[in-house]
């Protein structure tokens, strides 16, 4: 039969010939983001998940004509097609396996989705794609998330996992397999590549790379040629396996996903007993053991084998109950082993507690991203019932089974809250406390009363337990002393004992209900236990958070793993049926209306929140003053107790989650609405700012902002006013090579004047001009990839690649003494024999061609394609070995020059004099008879024929300047950016040096960290903080799930580095500890009073914070833990920005967008001597100073001006101006910048990028990470960028201050005060009343 290829679009599912013409008949099918794509080649079907508004589902369609479809219903609850992002069939045995990239699972199935099962959970960040060989029973997986990339293999059950490919690897793609050479191909989509590999990993071999190959996804084979899906240029491409030819097959698709070729070959038969007859009751899985075909049986989650091979589920009276994050789901195990005991509760995303009910058999959790309680059925975990919506972050649920009520906490309002089981809607909350932080809760029914662990926000080592009657009266302190952060509270009923972990100090405690006789029951081996369970024989079961362990622990038979999952685990309980037992006031109360709550003195009726008991009815409640009010003045508290600003109601955003911010009516925020000056009104009740108008962006439903009536205004002379969208935009915006009037709009890059290029020069399609080298190189010189078209692809083994002819001329022709390529580029670095020869700095491979920078030879990378580099390594040569020997170098200074391999210095007047002074020939021929010198201008004054042209030098008296072509009076030291930090004077010329902390590299320029520590730029993307490694440029997710970061910076010690961040939503400004590539013990250090932190900088000397609150224009500060707040600078602020701190000088700098004076302003650290350093309007054309940092070594400012889109410098006093930078394609809408070494770092919002330059010229662009959202704050996370060689004065005792101590310049201090509180006559304590504002 005819082979054929099938292809998956953002839009469609398609069939082509190979040829690429169409396959007749109903080969087409609509569809949306269906990314998951295989067929059956028995079934003559085509099979895909198909996604519509309300849910996911698997479609198989007939392959001759796609309008003949099929739904397969999944009878399995751990099968969810929402997030299944590849697919693929084992034609063997007839199982579907599905790759979740969401849950990071790989899951098998049965042919009609009975049975299902996971295989692989751990370890598995990110997977890419999968593809199977059952002829030889293995499964292949690319993977690229918080580990290492990679591409692996396993065996078709999940077992025996090994790493294929782990090294040159970056972002894997697609994986296909030919199965009868038995080799692997993939792509990478940021190496740009495609390689093959065979099944133990050896013989890898690159097919093909460059920019044809560019943003590639999905790949397939058949027979000679490879067919792949790119998303650079939403094209379908063919490649030829072995002359590597490739030609676009099919054009202009939307985005192209997953691609199959459709033919027998691809399903090959093979003998097996899972394919004919099999014994296996759920899952035959198709496994093989020394070429002979094996059957492995294996049951579905939750299901174990028994001796006569029959799947069945032994629940037992007695087992575990596990919450885990990472799949999101709730499991059961054995007391003894990890297994199974019931079908797992799936369907729920961020599972947070659980306790379980057993008159109704029930498992009772909470969900924190859909903020619901739920319970559901342990023998049908597929029906769940809905206890309570709108639960913010409930980290405790207990039953009372005495009662029949449910009880629960809200650590995010700090709230303590029960219902009644019978009737869910009957719910009362008993406590809240904004300052409260409740976590893990436990009850004592029969006598009434509960228990609560809290952890402060504030101060890591001020956690408590609670005790109060369980109607929230009679409030005490139970546990205050020598504890942290208590969770898993439990209950030993017959000991009558309270038993709790400590997560931060690492152990288990218990204490009598008396509050006596507290003991250490556990603390050796274990580290940060979180959920805690009492088991029979005086046994603890345990999970430790961060190693997503289930430990159990007795005094005979001591500690011992039980389960191993995903970190975190976040709950654990002991199931038992024989529990839960006995009977209180509540049990058979009849009078209670609503709900019955038990106390030591006896039974409590009370009513729902809102209503009130009246001659034992509960009636509404006309002024309820039980509506606890948790927010600050200013904030609105929506009906779910979030807490948002005022001005963010009726705005037309939903910011409260259930829509209460935007509630019309009597009742609603938004009955008659006024706007604000810089506001304009649409939708009856929305404002939006006055500037979002006419942007050519639809912010109002109704689409008055971007009426033509009201976008006839007239641009400012400083803009360009766009012929179609009508907006106006910076006039340095026009001809920049970039549209930026919107869809359909290009006329800011109309009529624009275009340079024409030298005749040594490629012109680009859009007007620039690049180096003829660099056409057809394989690289996007020209950004808009006009240099690599109709480019000829060389055999890189054999031929190089002539630019001037786009042609490939044989390898012999390279340095063999003749011209062939015009422009001499075959004879460019030849030595005498010939050959290349590689640069002063370069390695040379053994290939013949390839050299590579000598800083990669033995960096445990092989960066050679023979590997050469890597070869003979002792450990002194290896990377970051301590022991760097420095051979002998001659001293040679420029104008003068080495040969002969950096043994002999050239005067400047040996240069082509017609005397060979080198034996390598380099001081003569070449370009020496062209005599330039005779006339060229370019020199100043003298001036010397070169090899390479001319050299430019001075008389006695004057001094070359870094440019090489001028001399001048002044000494080189005094030119802006001729040495990375120190420049030394040595006569007419000059050296560079270095601080102490830094060393000079080989380039005799850069200064760089002798600090050993591996710096990371860290970024705010909103919902995530992210890190990438700048030495090898992996990255990390510090925080996911957050809600709207903004700025952030760090504290580093010895001991440990500390985040801080805002989140603008939140309100709040927190900190966790940077433990093992990850966040940590998070907390909130000012919780509430925010109400716009854009700027936020770190004292790391004085161990202060301070931040920017824009919306209130003022700057604030308080202690590292967020004590003794107040406000520092307000007044005369319109637009405060960005903030940094110098500690050393007790400076203290921030920016202005003042529309009148944009600005930066410097004070103490105090909040004294304030003053203008930079005026931005004066002495550049921009007005929006963003981002702020400082260069701590040659004490600069560093700003980004989003309005010019430019980079500048001045010292600290505003002297020295210099601008970096402006208008690069990489800059066109930065938002933050940091700086590290040689570079600066910043964020860009239009491209979604984050971007390093040299802080001195601008130039070596390159983007260090894209992201999918845009990225706000920016640092560079290393000990270098907070030095400590200056004084402390507030070091001993805190100055004398009793609350702040802040620093000011020459090394001084003031002590200050929080709010409501002013300093003492003493000028060192504070006197008054403190009111925590924290």
């Amino acid at each position: 039969m005819e082979p054929s290829l099938i292809f998956s679009t953002q839009a469609e599912i398609r069939r082509l010939k190979l040829t690429g013409d169409p396959w007749p008949g109903n080969s087409f099918l609509d569809l949306l983001n269906s990314t998951a794509l295989e067929f059956i080649f028995n079934n003559h079907s085509v099979c895909y998940v198909h996604h519509n508004h309300s849910k996911a589902s698997l479609v198989c369609a007939n392959i001759d004509d796609f309008t003949q479809r099929t739904e397969l219903k999944s009878r399995s609850t751990l099968l969810e097609f929402e997030s299944v992002q590849q697919m693929a069939m084992d034609w063997v045995s007839r199982n579907w396996y599905f790759l979740d990239d969401q849950r990071e699972i790989i899951l098998v199935c049965t042919e009609h989705l009975e049975w299902c099962n996971i295989l692989l959970e751990h370890d598995l960040g990110k997977p890419r794609a999968v593809a199977l060989d059952p002829t030889r029973g293995y499964m292949f997986f690319t993977k690229w998330g918080h580990s290492s990339p990679m591409l692996e293999r396993c065996r078709m059950d999940g077992s025996d996992r090994k790493p294929i490919v782990d090294v040159k690897i970056v972002y894997p793609y697609g994986v296909t397999v030919d199965y009868p050479t038995q080799q692997i191909y993939w792509v990478d989509t940021y190496l740009d590549f495609v390689e093959r590999v065979d099944y133990e990993g050896k013989h890898r071999k690159t097919i093909l790379r460059g920019l044809s190959m560019q943003n590639l996804y999905g790949i397939s084979v058949f027979e000679n040629k490879l067919y792949l899906s790119s998303w650079y240029s939403n094209d379908i491409l063919r490649l030829d396996k072995f002359t590597k030819k490739a030609d676009v097959l099919y054009k202009e698709t939307s985005r192209p996903f997953n691609i199959h070729v459709y033919h027998r070959q691809r399903h090959p038969i093979v003998p097996h007993p899972c394919h004919y007859k099999s014994d296996c009751e759920h899952m035959c899985i198709s496994n093989w053991k020394r070429d002979v075909a094996i059957e492995k049986c294996l049951c579905a989650a939750g299901y174990r084998m028994n001796s006569k091979n029959r799947c069945v589920i032994k629940t037992g009276n007695r087992f575990l109950l596990i919450a885990k994050s990472k799949p999101a789901s709730i499991k059961g195990i054995e007391l003894d082993s990890n297994n199974e005991t019931m079908i797992p509760v799936t369907g729920i995303r961020q599972p947070t507690a659980i306790d379980y009910d057993v008159q109704t058999g029930s498992i009772i959790y909470s969900d924190s991203h859909r903020m619901v309680i739920e319970s559901t059925k342990i023998s049908d975990s597929s029906h769940k019932v809905v206890l309570q919506k709108n639960v913010r972050m409930c980290d405790g649920l207990a039953v009372d089974w005495m009662s029949r009520n449910l009880y629960w906490t809200d650590h995010d309002v700090g709230s303590i809250s029960v219902l009644k089981l019978a009737n869910s809607s009957q719910s009362r909350t008993l406590i809240q406390d904004p300052f409260f932080n409740p976590v893990s809760i436990t009850l004592d029914p029969s006598r009434g009363v509960m228990y609560w662990g809290d952890w402060s926000n504030i101060f890591p080592n001020k956690g408590k337990i609670y005790v109060a009657n369980m109607d929230g009266k009679n409030l005490k302190d139970f546990v205050e002393v020598d504890i942290d952060w208590p969770s898993g509270l439990t209950l030993d009923l017959v000991e009558k004992r309270l038993y709790w972990c400590d997560r931060h100090l690492s152990r288990i405690e218990s204490i009598d209900f008396n509050g006596r006789n507290r003991r250490v029951e556990l603390s050796k081996g274990i580290k940060h236990p979180f959920g805690l369970a009492l088991g029979p024989g005086k046994r603890f079961y345990f999970t430790e958070f961060a190693n997503g362990t289930v430990m159990m622990y007795s005094s005979k038979t001591g500690l011992k793993e039980l389960d191993h999952s995903n970190p975190p685990i976040v709950d654990i309980k002991l199931y038992d049926a024989s529990s839960q037992k006995g009977e209180n006031n509540c049990t058979k109360n009849t009078e209670c209306p609503e709900l019955c709550l038990p106390t030591p003195v006896g039974a409590v009726c009370e009513c729902s929140n809102g209503f009130h008991l009246v001659n034992n009815t509960c009636l509404p409640q006309l002024n309820n003053t039980h509506v606890f009010n948790i927010c600050l003045p200013g904030q609105f508290q929506c009906k779910n107790s979030y807490c948002v600003p005022q001005s963010e109601t009726c705005n037309g955003i939903n910011n409260c989650g259930d829509h209460s911010d935007e509630a019309g009516g009597p009742d609603g925020p938004c009955g008659d609405t006024v706007c604000g000056a810089n506001q304009m009104k649409c939708d009856n009740h929305t404002c939006i700012s006055k500037y979002w108008r006419c942007d050519g962006e639809q912010d109002c439903v109704d689409g008055t902002d971007e009426d033509e009536k009201n976008c006839s205004q007239v641009c400012s002379a400083a803009q360009f006013k766009c012929a179609v969208s009508k907006r106006c935009i910076p006039s340095v915006w026009k001809c920049d090579s970039v549209a930026d009037c919107g869809p359909y709009d290009s006329s800011d890059e109309e009529d624009c004047e275009r340079k024409p290029c030298e005749v040594d020069e490629f012109t680009c399609k859009n007007g620039r001009c690049i180096e003829i080298f660099m056409y057809c190189d394989t690289f996007d010189d020209c950004n808009d990839s006009s240099d690599e078209i109709n480019c000829t692809t060389c055999d890189t083994d054999q031929q190089f690649f002539c630019p001037t002819t786009n042609t490939c001329l044989s390898g012999s022709k390279r340095c063999d003494g003749v011209v062939d390529c015009d422009g001499s580029y075959d004879e460019i670095n030849c030595g005498k024999d010939g050959q290349r020869i590689c640069e002063s700095f370069e390695f040379e491979c053994t290939k013949k061609f390839e050299c590579i920078h000598r800083t990669m030879v033995c960096d445990s990378d092989a960066d050679c394609f023979d590997r050469t580099d890597e070869e003979n390594c002792t450990p002194t040569s290896m990377e970051n070995s301590t022991f760097q020997p420095t051979p002998p170098v001659p001293t040679c200074h420029y104008p003068s020059r080495f040969c002969d391999n950096s043994t002999v210095c050239l005067s400047v007047e040996q240069l082509c004099d017609d005397e060979p002074d080198c034996d390598d020939g380099s001081d003569e021929g070449a370009r020496c008879s062209e005599l330039l010198c005779d006339h060229s201008i370019v020199c100043s004054h003298h001036c010397h024929n070169a090899p390479e042209g001319l050299v430019c030098y001075c008389p006695p008296h004057l001094h070359l300047q870094p440019d090489r072509t001028h001399c001048l009076s002044t000494h080189p030291c005094d030119a802006w950016g001729v040495c990375s930090q120190r420049c030394v004077e040595v006569g007419q010329r000059y050296k560079c040096g270095c601080f102490d902390g830094y060393a000079l590299e080989p380039d005799s320029f850069t200064c760089r960290s002798t600090n050993g520590a591996v710096p990371h730029v860290i970024f705010s993307n909103r919902h995530e903080l992210k890190a990438v490694d700048l030495h090898n440029f992996n990255v990390k997710s510090f925080i996911s799930s957050l809600r709207n970061t903004i700025a952030l910076d760090f504290y580093h010690t010895e001991n440990a580095d500390m985040v801080f961040w805002t989140d603008v939503i939140d309100d709040k400004i927190y900190r966790g500890t940077v433990v093992g590539g990850s966040l940590s013990n998070i907390e909130v250090v000012v919780q509430t009073g925010l109400s716009t932190a854009e700027g936020l900088a770190v004292d790391w000397i004085g161990e202060n914070l301070y931040w920017v609150e824009s919306n209130l224009d003022q700057i604030e500060v308080a202690k590292l833990d967020g004590r003794f707040r107040r406000t520092l600078v307000a007044g005369e602020m319109e637009s405060p920005r960005a903030v940094a701190v110098d500690p050393r000088d007790g400076f203290l700098f921030w920016t202005d967008w003042d529309n009148n004076a944009p600005r930066i302003e410097r004070c103490s650290l105090a909040g004294l001597e304030r003053l203008v350093v930079v005026r931005v309007d004066q002495i550049t054309d921009g007005g929006w100073p963003n981002g702020l940092t400082l260069d701590y070594d040659l004490r600069r400012i560093y700003w980004i001006d989003a309005r010019s889109d430019s980079i500048h410098t001045t010292k600290y006093d505003g002297s020295d101006h210099h601008e970096v930078m402006r208008n690069h394609e990489t800059l066109s809408h930065p938002f933050a910048i940091t700086l590290f070494e040689n570079y600066v770092y910043w964020t860009d919002w239009r491209t979604n990028s984050v971007v390093r330059a040299n802080k001195f010229t601008g130039g070596d662009v390159s983007v260090i990470q894209r992201t999918l959202t845009q990225p706000f704050d920016i640092q560079i996370l290393h000990p270098s960028r907070q030095p400590r060689d200056g004084l402390n004065p507030c070091g001993d005792n805190n100055g004398g201050c009793s609350h702040l101590c802040l620093l000011h310049t020459n090394q001084s201090y003031r002590c200050d005060c929080p709010h409501v509180m002013r300093l003492n006559r003493d000028n060192k304590k504070c006197d008054g009343k403190l009111c925590w504002m924290v």
